[in-house]
Protein backbone atom coordinates (compact mmCIF):
# COMPACT_ATOMS: atom_id res chain seq x y z
CA UNK A 1 0.00 0.00 0.00
CA UNK A 2 1.47 3.37 -0.96
CA UNK A 3 2.05 6.12 1.58
CA UNK A 4 -0.96 8.35 2.07
CA UNK A 5 -1.16 11.96 3.24
CA UNK A 6 -4.07 13.98 4.65
CA UNK A 7 -5.19 16.72 2.28
CA UNK A 8 -8.35 17.91 4.05
CA UNK A 9 -10.03 17.78 7.47
CA UNK A 10 -13.75 17.65 8.20
CA UNK A 11 -15.76 17.79 11.43
CA UNK A 12 -18.65 15.62 10.29
CA UNK A 13 -19.33 12.77 7.87
CA UNK A 14 -22.35 14.78 6.71
CA UNK A 15 -20.45 17.87 5.51
CA UNK A 16 -21.36 18.62 1.91
CA UNK A 17 -17.73 19.55 1.20
CA UNK A 18 -16.64 16.02 2.16
CA UNK A 19 -19.18 14.49 -0.22
CA UNK A 20 -18.16 16.84 -3.02
CA UNK A 21 -14.45 16.16 -2.43
CA UNK A 22 -14.95 12.40 -2.46
CA UNK A 23 -16.98 12.58 -5.68
CA UNK A 24 -14.40 14.77 -7.40
CA UNK A 25 -11.49 12.51 -6.43
CA UNK A 26 -13.42 9.44 -7.58
CA UNK A 27 -14.33 11.05 -10.92
CA UNK A 28 -10.66 11.85 -11.51
CA UNK A 29 -9.43 8.37 -10.61
CA UNK A 30 -7.55 9.42 -7.47
CA UNK A 31 -7.52 6.77 -4.77
CA UNK A 32 -8.57 8.06 -1.33
CA UNK A 33 -9.91 7.07 2.05
CA UNK A 34 -11.36 8.89 5.02
CA UNK A 35 -10.22 8.23 8.59
CA UNK A 36 -12.54 8.33 11.62
CA UNK A 37 -15.59 8.54 9.37
CA UNK A 38 -17.62 6.02 11.36
CA UNK A 39 -16.81 7.74 14.65
CA UNK A 40 -18.01 11.13 13.40
CA UNK A 41 -21.15 9.95 11.60
CA UNK A 42 -23.13 9.82 14.86
CA UNK A 43 -22.54 12.39 17.55
CA UNK A 44 -22.37 10.71 20.96
CA UNK A 45 -24.17 12.17 23.97
CA UNK A 46 -22.31 14.68 26.14
CA UNK A 47 -19.35 14.83 23.79
CA UNK A 48 -17.81 11.44 24.50
CA UNK A 49 -15.51 11.80 21.50
CA UNK A 50 -12.67 14.30 21.61
CA UNK A 51 -13.37 17.48 19.68
CA UNK A 52 -10.13 17.04 17.73
CA UNK A 53 -11.19 13.65 16.34
CA UNK A 54 -11.82 14.88 12.82
CA UNK A 55 -12.23 13.09 9.52
CA UNK A 56 -9.07 13.16 7.43
CA UNK A 57 -9.38 12.75 3.68
CA UNK A 58 -6.19 10.96 2.60
CA UNK A 59 -4.68 10.35 -0.84
CA UNK A 60 -1.43 8.75 -2.05
CA UNK A 61 1.55 11.07 -1.62
CA UNK A 62 2.25 10.89 -5.37
CA UNK A 63 -1.25 12.23 -6.14
CA UNK A 64 -1.48 14.79 -3.31
CA UNK A 65 -0.53 17.85 -5.38
CA UNK A 66 -3.07 16.97 -8.09
CA UNK A 67 -5.75 16.24 -5.48
CA UNK A 68 -5.16 19.54 -3.66
CA UNK A 69 -5.46 21.45 -6.93
CA UNK A 70 -8.70 19.65 -7.80
CA UNK A 71 -10.21 20.28 -4.37
CA UNK A 72 -9.06 23.89 -3.90
CA UNK A 73 -12.30 25.43 -5.29
CA UNK A 74 -14.40 23.26 -2.96
CA UNK A 75 -12.30 23.55 0.18
CA UNK A 76 -11.73 27.30 -0.12
CA UNK A 77 -15.45 28.01 -0.54
CA UNK A 78 -17.09 29.64 2.51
Amino acid sequence: MPDFVAIALFDSAFEIKLTMARNLLEQNGIEFFATNENFRSVEPPIGLLPQNLCIELRVPVKKSKEARQLLAPILNRK
